[in-house]
């Protein structure tokens, strides 16, 4: 395997772009693709910098600042 994948983003994706139909993860029955896994792992991520956002926004007027 590529080591040089520095986020899960970047490995899903390529297992995704190569196999996506390959089982990644397989739990009590229930199997991943690596293209499902993937799809999740960026709706994560996109989820997780909207509530970044939102925090900084948040901060930004708490202290007088555009938002």
């Amino acid at each position: 395997m590529n080591s040089n994948f520095t986020t899960l983003a970047a490995l899903t994706g390529h297992h995704a772009a190569s196999a996506p139909n390959k089982p990644a993860i397989r739990v009590d029955g229930a199997v991943w693709s690596y293209g499902d896994l993937h799809e999740r792992v960026l709706q994560t991520v996109a989820a997780r910098r909207r509530r970044q956002a939102s925090c900084a926004c948040r901060a930004a007027q708490r202290r007088g600042g555009e938002g």
